[in-house]
């Protein structure tokens, strides 16, 4: 009878009492779980965008690089590259790209700049030379005809003393005498003409005498 009158007493409304507390923390479980579902879906919805827009943004970066290694390094050294072998060709003429930048592209172009004026002075320095060249050429040839041009008056005017002595001497003129002085390499002839004259009046006025 004790037993019965705690079982359906005591027991029974502690019984109750648990099954509340468990039914509670049964719906506790339950709301608990459905909070931790939806974060999770929230958070892996959240991690999805994150990871397209990451993936996004590291494909704009990678792009971003690609477009950057062709503008800016690429591009650049080609262009480089093309001066290079204009100037091998000959070219002195044409600038060299991006030889006013600070990094390693400008050092290139900079480089190749400093060949380019090297080449720009031997080209000068070797039209110098030819020019100095042409115009020794032209100062030999000139001195060579002058000096020819000089000789040829000299020789004629030589040659018109002696003709016109040699006439004087023809018309029976012995006391004629060259007094006109000739060139340095003519005067002797001009003093043996002179001579000779004067020897052959001495025998014509001796013969005379005679």
């Amino acid at each position: 009878e004790e037993a019965a009158t705690l079982f359906k007493g005591q027991m029974d409304a502690d019984y109750d009492k648990a099954s509340n507390l468990l039914v509670e923390l049964i719906k506790i479980n339950h709301d608990g779980s459905q909070l931790a579902y939806a974060a999770s879906g929230e958070a892996y919805s959240s991690t999805r965008t994150i990871m397209f827009v990451s993936l996004g943004v590291v494909g704009l970066v990678v792009l971003g690089s690609m477009i950057f290694a062709m503008t800016g390094i690429a591009r650049p050294i080609n262009r480089i590259t093309d001066a290079m072998k204009a100037l091998a060709a000959g070219d002195t003429a044409s600038d060299v790209p991006f030889a006013g930048r600070a990094d390693e592209i400008g050092s290139m172009a900079g480089a190749v700049e400093v060949f380019r004026q090297a080449a720009i002075a031997n080209k000068r320095l070797e039209a110098e030379a030819e020019e100095n060249r042409r115009k020794a050429e032209a100062d030999r040839i000139a001195s060579q005809e002058k000096a020819e041009a000089d000789a040829a008056e000299r020789l004629r005017v030589a040659t018109s003393g002696l003709a016109a002595g040699l006439k004087r001497l023809a018309a029976g003129d012995l006391a004629f005498q060259l007094t006109e002085a000739f060139a340095p390499d003519f005067e002797a002839l001009r003093h043996d003409f002179n001579q000779s004259v004067s020897q052959l009046g001495a025998a014509m006025s001796s013969i005379a005498g005679t």
